[in-house]
């Protein structure tokens, strides 16, 4: 696993100029390459070993796995949260000026400004300033200003 923290020398660029040519989206390759290759001759490789919890988060998958993994509490909320009448379950995360009334949310992230009424929200990121009313969703990421509203309120 390679976290993208690299500090080449000016003699090195020629090689990592080429490398990335024939390997544009690996760029930590080129330490490999250079040992199979045996150009690690003249150069230092030094690694640094990082301890503690990896998460690769360029997914929606594994953005919500390090989330649930690393949240302590069942309900961590921001400042300025107005809620009442609600079901929190797993890991929800609720960030500043949030409004919740009314919502089963479960293993979720909310972004700061939302607005969720009689809602039922299951392994969701939803981003900020959305207002939602009366949706039932699950695995979705909500994108920045969304709204939607249910003619129907769902059991909740």
């Amino acid at each position: 696993v390679s976290t993208g923290f690299m500090s080449l020398g000016q003699k090195l660029f020629p090689l990592l100029k080429d490398f990335t040519k024939a390997h544009p989206d690996n760029l930590g390759g080129l330490f490999a390459h250079m040992v199979e290759s045996g150009q690690n001759k003249d150069f230092e490789i030094l690694c640094h070993e990082s301890k503690g919890d990896w998460f690769d988060i360029g997914s929606f998958e594994t953005y919500l796995q390090a989330h649930t993994h690393l949240q302590k509490q069942t309900l961590l909320e921001g400042q300025n949260i107005k809620q009442s009448e609600n079901t929190f379950s797993g890991k929800v995360s609720i960030a500043d000026n949030c409004q919740v009334h009314n919502c089963v949310i479960i293993d979720s992230i909310i972004y700061p400004g939302v607005v969720l009424e009689n809602c039922r929200i299951s392994r969701c990121i939803i981003d900020e300033k959305t207002r939602l009313s009366g949706v039932d969703l699950n695995h979705k990421i909500i994108r920045r200003n969304t709204e939607l509203k249910s003619g129907l309120d769902p059991q909740v």
